[in-house]
C-alpha cells in the first residue's frame, strides 16, 4: 500500500529508481514517462491513481524483466562476489590460492571491461559523468598515499629501523583499509554503472586491481622470507596487475 504522504513526486523519484535498475536507461525514462503522464492525467491529489498502481516498487517489479537484466544481475553478481571473495581473503589465510585469486582477477576486469562496451553501445554523444573523474582520482590518490606508506615501512624494515614485531601489524593494516575502501569503491561503481552510467564501471575495476593488489602483497609479507626479492617480486606479481588493471579502466571510459 502507498504511504498516505507519498505524493505524485515521491512515487514517481522512488519508482524511477527501480525501474532504472530493471531497464536500461533509455527504456527506463521511457516507462518513467509514461507513469508520469498516468499520474498527471487526473486532476486532483493524486491519491485514486497512486492506489490503483500500488507501491512504486511493485509496480516496477510488474514490468517484464528483459534479457538484458537478466545478463546484467548475472555480472552483477559475480563482480560482487569476487569483490566479497578478495576482501575475506585480507582478514583470512589464503595465499595459498595465489594461482587462482589471479584467475578470478582478470575474469573479473574482462568482464567488467566486456559490460561496460556493452552498456555503451546505442548511446550516442558522450555524456558527461558527473562525479566519476572525482571519485577515480580520489581512490587513485588514496592509493598512492597508501603504496607510499608500504613501501617506506617495507624499506624501514630492511634497514632494521624500528623493532621487527612493528611492522607486520602496522602493513597489515595499511592494506587493510586500502582494500576495504576500495571494495567500498568497487560496489559504488557497479550501482552507478546501472543506476547513472555504464563508465562506472572503471571504478569498479579500478576497486578491484588496488583490492587484488593489496591481498596480494599481503600473500607475499606472509611468506616472505627474504626482504632482497622484494623487486624481483613487484615485478612478477605486482606490475603485470597493475597494467592489467590499468587498461581495464581506461577501456571502460571510452
Amino acid at each position: 500500500m502507498v504511504k498516505k504522504t507519498m505524493d505524485r513526486q515521491a512515487y514517481l523519484r522512488y519508482f524511477s529508481k527501480v525501474i532504472r535498475w530493471r531497464l536500461p536507461p533509455d527504456e527506463a525514462a521511457d516507462v518513467t514517462a509514461d507513469y508520469a503522464e498516468l499520474l498527471n492525467a487526473r486532476p486532483g491529489d493524486g491519491q485514486v491513481p497512486l492506489k490503483q498502481l500500488g507501491h512504486p516498487f511493485t509496480a516496477a517489479l510488474r514490468i517484464k524483466s528483459s534479457k538484458e537484466y537478466r545478463c546484467w544481475m548475472a555480472v552483477f553478481s559475480i563482480l560482487a562476489l569476487f569483490s566479497a571473495y578478495f576482501l575475506c581473503g585480507l582478514f583470512n589465510r589464503w595465499w595459498t590460492l595465489r594461482a587462482f585469486n589471479e584467475v578470478l582477477f582478470y575474469l573479473s576486469v574482462g568482464l567488467a571491461a566486456l559490460w561496460s562496451r556493452k552498456s555503451a553501445r546505442g548511446r550516442g554523444e558522450k555524456r558527461s559523468c558527473p562525479g566519476l573523474p572525482a571519485a577515480l582520482l580520489g581512490l587513485l590518490g588514496l592509493g598512492a598515499v597508501f603504496t607510499g606508506v608500504t613501501a617506506a615501512l617495507l624499506h624501514a624494515f630492511s634497514l632494521r629501523l624500528m623493532p621487527g614485531e612493528w611492522y607486520g601489524p602496522v602493513i597489515y593494516s595499511t592494506l587493510r583499509i586500502l582494500g576495504c575502501v576500495s571494495f567500498i569503491a568497487g560496489w559504488a561503481g557497479l550501482v552507478n554503472c546501472r543506476m547513472r552510467d555504464g563508465r562506472w564501471l572503471s571504478l569498479t575495476v579500478l576497486g578491484f586491481t588496488l583490492l587484488f593488489l593489496c591481498l596480494t602483497t599481503v600473500w607475499f609479507l606472509r611468506s616472505l622470507n627474504n626482504i632482497s626479492i622484494v623487486q624481483f617480486w613487484m615485478g612478477r606479481h605486482i606490475v603485470i596487475p597493475a597494467m592489467i588493471g590499468t587498461m581495464g579502466v581506461i577501456w571502460s571510459l571510452c
